[in-house]
């Protein structure tokens, strides 16, 4: 039996996760001025904690590596190719550019609120929570990762912005609307997670903060978007002027249907 809880509102930095403050870490690391930390590197020290923060005209180089006890913060400038965010990190991209390749792995966390993203981001059992952003041609979840989408470009057309949900991961949709492509409108209830298992068709609609995303609901990988039974849900959220309205941060829902 299914039990409704309701909406569990939380106000955070940005929609899904807070943002530690500079007090919070045992190094803090603006570029500029800072120069870039020896090694590329920031975390994985123990007992230690490093926030490093890139700013306008700031650059990381190609294979930098942000790992437990790390938050890197791009606000804008430029990182490099292959950003590797290993266990226990943490990476923020608000602004900037973003070389093709990031790979979050396994306990690791990307949150993405803006910027713009060559090619590729490869999750491998890590969170990715993405609100806003000029995404690349790739998303791929692998190794039960998570992925939570509330905007961004991803599923902005069937040609590029693929998103590819491997067996064991799953992406959740925080749409104000979603319909087939035969026409059926989801029935959809506010704060309620629904699984999405019809195949063969696309699903579309829009994010939380209004921008249009279209979805091959594929269970075949050919190279289009690719779902697995139970790799996609959607749930349903207010119009983005009453998520202003509402002042919140984010929804969690408690109850699952399947359509």
């Amino acid at each position: 039996m299914n039990t409704r809880h309701g909406f569990l509102f939380t106000i955070a930095c940005g929609a899904f996760a807070a943002c530690a403050s500079a007090g919070d870490f045992t190094h803090v690391i603006n570029i500029p001025p800072d120069p870039v930390p020896a090694n590329d590197r920031i975390g994985g020290v123990v007992g230690e904690t490093t926030q490093l923060n890139v700013f306008d005209s700031g650059v990381l180089p190609s294979g930098f590596l942000v790992a437990f006890g790390g938050e890197l913060n791009v606000y804008s400038g430029t990182v490099g190719d292959n950003l590797l965010i290993d266990h226990g990190g943490v990476v923020n991209i608000h602004g900037g550019q973003i070389g093709d390749f990031v790979l979050p792995l396994s306990g690791s966390e990307l949150n993405i609120y803006g910027g713009t993203f060559t090619d590729i981001i490869q999750a491998d059992n890590a969170v990715l929570n993405i609100t806003g952003g000029d995404l690349g041609n790739y998303l791929v979840a692998t190794n039960n990762s998570v992925l939570n989408i509330s905007g961004s470009n991803v599923g902005a057309d069937l040609i590029t912005n693929t998103l590819s949900v491997e067996s064991g991961s799953v992406a959740n949709l925080f749409v104000t609307d979603a319909e087939l492509g035969d026409g059926t409108v989801l029935d959809l209830e506010y704060g309620v997670t629904t699984v999405v298992d019809v195949r063969g068709m696309v699903l579309e609609g829009h994010f939380a903060d209004g921008s249009a995303f279209i979805f091959h609901l594929d269970d075949v990988f050919d190279g289009n978007d690719y779902f697995p039974a139970g790799a996609l849900t959607v749930t349903l959220v207010p119009a983005p002027a009453g998520v202003a309205v509402l002042g919140i941060g984010g929804l969690v829902a408690t109850r699952r249907r399947r359509q």
